[in-house]
């Protein structure tokens, strides 16, 4: 995709997060000269081994060519190609290193992760992530756009806009909210599971990566903390 748009050798890499589907191409563009930059977190869990419950498996460290290279705490602006580009980290969302990405001129914003298009999202609390953050990033991000801003999801085939934005954080609350009177009365995870806290989306978000009984056991186990 890249190719058609230039031959230009790519001068910068953002990384939204840690994970490997959103890094596998830090390697092979870094050793060509790309400039890799994320925020701290990703670097420091990069650099070290991480164990993903939610999968069973463990991450070993990546190579030292792979890292950030430029690193920031809070956010980072780019002015290029004639745009602004502001990536500012939203904590303890989809992990502890979420960037949220906003092209100003093209009134554009990138998710990462934090955004799932018609799916459950998967919220990695074993790197930092929690529901409450992953509203609260949402919140920010709504607080800022337009009805006319295009947003990008992380996983998903659809460029979606404020209002699908609106409708995503409001069903995470919602189910969330579901799920919390259940730990709040004291239920099993399986009890909840059994009153079906997603029913009203499981026929549109439920056929994605992250099934329904699997998100109410992770958002359930993130509320019981």
């Amino acid at each position: 995709v890249v190719g058609r748009l230039s031959d230009e050798p790519i001068r910068f890499v953002l990384n939204t997060h840690w994970h490997a589907d959103h890094i596998g191409g830090n390697e092979s563009l870094g050793g060509t000269g790309s400039v890799i930059v994320a925020h701290d977190n990703v670097r420091q869990r990069m650099s070290t081994e991480q164990v993903m419950a939610f999968f069973g498996r463990t991450v070993p460290p990546s190579p030292d060519a792979a890292l950030p290279v430029v690193t920031f705490a809070q956010g980072v602006t780019f002015h290029f190609n004639g745009d602004t580009i502001h990536a500012l980290h939203l904590p303890s969302a989809h992990t502890d290193g979420d960037a949220v990405v906003r092209f100003v001129e093209a009134d554009v914003v990138h998710m990462g992760d934090i955004f799932w298009s018609n799916q459950y999202p998967f919220i990695d609390t074993g790197s930092g992530g929690s529901t409450r953050g992953t509203i609260a990033a949402v919140d920010a991000v709504i607080a800022k756009i337009s009805e006319s801003t295009k947003v990008i999801p992380g996983h998903g085939t659809e460029v979606s806009d404020r209002a699908d934005l609106v409708a995503y954080r409001d069903m995470i609350e919602t189910v969330a909210e579901r799920i919390q009177a259940g730990v709040d009365a004291g239920k099993t995870l399986e009890q909840v599971q059994a009153d079906q806290p997603t029913a009203d989306w499981d026929e549109t978000h439920g056929q994605g990566f992250v099934k329904p009984d699997a998100w109410v056991k992770m958002i359930y186990e993130d509320l019981s903390r």
